[in-house]
C-alpha cells in the first residue's frame, strides 16, 4: 500500500487549466482545502490505485490494494492516520438505501470520519462505478443502517472472507470445514452479516456427501439471504427489488434530462448517470457490461482503474474524424502498429452522440474544453488500446501531425455537418495519445462514460503517472 499511495509531500495541487483533471477540486495547497475535499483526494488515490477483485486474499489485500470495498476501507482508515487527516475513524458495514427492500442484505463497507470540531462525514472509496461509489458526503444519512466494526467483528469478517476466498480458489481443505463451520454458527448472532453467512452456508453445504445435510445448510443460507439464487422463491424477492429501483432511476432520469437540457453541472450529470447504468447493469448483467478480452482474460470496463493500466504498459490512441475527413486513417493505424505496438483492443464512436444508456454527450466527459472541441469530434472516433509507452507513442503521434495534412492547415474546409470548419492544429489534429494511466483509463472508455472509474473530475495519483513523464 505504501508503495503505491503517495506521501503528503507528493500530493501537488493541478494549476494548469489545460489539464484533463483540473476540475478535480484540487488547484491550491493541499493543507488550505476544506477538510471533505480532502477526504475527495484521498478517496480519489486510493480509488484509483486498486486493482478490483470481488473475494479478494484476505491476508494481504491491504497491502497490496488488490480487493473490494472492505479492502479500501481498511485501506483508507490506514492512509487517513498515515496523512494525519481525521479523527475517530470508524470502519462501517452498510445496509438499506432509500430505495433498497427492508429485507435487503449486504456486505457493503465503508467508512465514517470526523473533522476536529467532531462533525461526521461519509467515504466510500469502493474501486467499482456504484451509486455514491467514489464520494464523501458530509453527513452519514445515505444509508439507513450502520454498524460499526470493532476488533471482534473484524476477525469474523476476516475468517468468513478467508473461506471464500479459498472456495473460489480451490485451496479449501477439508481439515478446514469444522473450524470454518463453527465460525458461520458463531457469525449467525450479527445479523449485519447474513450476507457472507449465506454464502459461507452454501459453500459449506457443497462439503457434505448426505443429503439431509446438505439440504439443512442450504436453508441455512437462504434464511440468512432470501435474495440466494438457492431461494425458490428469488424471482419473487428480486423482482421487488427491481421495481423499486426502476422507481429511483426514473427520479435519476428527470434530473439527468433537466441537467442535460440546461447544459450545467457536468459532474452531477456524469454521477447520475452512472447510477442509472450500474442499477440497470444489476438488474440486466448481460446486455450492459462491457468486457475487454486481453491476457487471456475477460475483463469488465468498470475494473480497468489507472493501477491496470500502470502494471500492464497500457496506453490508448484515439485516431479522431480529423484523419477520416482527410483519409490518412489507415496510415495512422499501420504506423502505430509499425512501432510494434500491436492493438490489444480497439472499438469505434462518436463521441458528439448521445449514449444510448443514458443520453450523456461523451464528448463533454473527455476534458474540460471537450465542449469547446465537441464540433470538430462529430464523426467516427477509432479508441485504440495498446502496450507501449507514452512518451514513445506521443513521439509518433507527434510526427504523424507535423508529416500528414500540411495542405490542409489554415483552410476552411466543409465539415460533417455541412458547414465550414478551419483546419487548426489545436482542433483538426488528427490523432490523441494518452499522457499516463489515469488518463489512458478514463480515455479508453470514453465512449461509455457511464463506466468510467477514473473521471475527469478525480486527482490523479502521482506516483502512477512518474513512469510516464513526457
Amino acid at each position: 500500500m505504501n508503495k503505491i499511495l503517495p506521501s503528503k509531500n507528493e500530493i501537488k495541487p493541478i494549476t494548469n487549466v489545460n489539464s484533463t483533471f483540473y476540475e478535480c477540486g484540487f488547484n491550491q495547497d493541499f493543507e488550505n482545502l476544506p477538510f471533505i475535499n480532502k477526504l475527495q483526494i484521498i478517496n480519489d488515490l486510493v480509488r484509483q490505485s486498486m486493482l478490483p477483485e470481488r473475494t479478494p486474499n484476505p491476508v494481504n489485500d491491504k497491502e497490496t490494494l488488490i480487493g473490494d470495498c472492505y479492502t479500501s476501507a481498511i485501506a483508507s482508515i490506514e492512509y487517513m492516520k498515515n496523512l494525519n487527516i481525521g479523527t475517530n475513524h470508524r470502519l462501517v458495514f452498510c445496509r438499506k438505501r432509500p430505495y433498497d427492500p427492508d429485507n435487503i442484505t449486504s456486505r457493503h463497507a465503508a467508512v465514517l470520519v470526523d473533522d476536529e470540531e467532531g462533525n461526521t462525514y461519509f467515504y466510500d472509496a469502493t474501486p467499482y462505478v456504484g451509486s455514491n461509489y467514489g464520494k464523501v458526503l458530509p453527513d452519514q444519512n445515505f444509508y439507513e443502517h450502520y454498524e460499526i466494526i470493532d476488533n471482534e467483528k473484524s476477525e469474523l469478517i476476516f475468517f468468513l472472507r478467508e473461506l471464500i476466498y479459498k472456495h473460489n480458489n480451490s485451496l479449501l481443505k477439508l481439515e478446514d470445514i469444522p473450524f470454518y463451520t463453527e465460525v458461520v454458527f458463531e457469525s449467525i448472532k450479527h445479523q449485519f452479516l447474513n450476507n457472507y453467512t449465506s454464502k459461507a452456508f452454501e459453500i459449506l453445504a457443497r462439503h457434505f456427501d448426505n443429503k439431509f445435510d446438505q439440504d439443512r445448510y442450504i436453508q441455512l443460507s437462504i434464511q440468512a439471504n432470501p435474495y440466494t439464487k438457492l431461494n425458490p422463491e428469488n424471482k419473487k424477492f428480486r423482482d421487488l427489488r427491481s421495481r423499486l429501483m426502476l422507481n429511483q432511476i426514473d427520479v435519476w432520469k428527470e434530473e439527468l434530462n433537466d441537467l442535460i437540457l440546461s447544459k450545467s453541472n457536468l459532474k452531477r450529470q456524469l454521477e447520475l448517470a452512472q447510477n442509472i447504468y450500474q442499477e440497470m447493469k444489476v438488474m440486466n448483467p448481460c446486455e450492459l457490461e462491457k468486457y475487454v478480452q486481453i491476457f487471456g482474460q475477460k475483463i469488465p470496463m468498470t475494473s480497468m482503474t489507472p493501477r491496470f493500466f500502470k502494471e500492464h504498459n497500457l496506453n490508448i490512441i484515439m485516431i479522431k474524424p480529423s484523419a477520416y475527413y482527410a483519409g490518412v486513417s489507415a496510415t495512422i493505424h499501420e504506423r502505430f502498429l509499425n512501432r510494434g505496438n500491436g492493438v490489444l483492443y480497439e472499438y469505434k464512436t462518436n463521441l458528439t452522440d448521445p449514449t444510448p444508456i443514458t443520453n450523456i454527450t461523451p464528448m463533454l466527459f473527455s476534458h474540460p474544453l471537450g465542449d469547446k472541441y465537441q464540433r470538430a469530434m462529430n464523426g467516427t472516433s477509432d479508441v485504440i488500446l495498446l502496450s507501449g509507452s507514452a512518451k514513445d507513442l506521443y513521439r509518433t503521434k507527434k510526427q504523424l501531425r507535423n508529416e500528414l495534412c500540411k495542405n490542409l492547415k489554415g483552410r476552411e474546409v466543409t465539415w460533417y455537418d455541412g458547414e465550414k470548419i478551419l483546419w487548426h492544429p489545436a482542433v483538426t489534429n488528427l490523432v490523441h495519445s494518452t499522457d499516463n494511466p489515469s488518463e489512458a483509463s478514463m480515455h479508453f472508455m470514453i465512449g461509455y462514460p457511464e463506466q468510467q472509474v477514473m473521471t475527469r473530475f478525480m486527482y490523479p495519483n502521482p506516483r502512477l503517472e512518474e513512469d510516464y513523464q513526457l
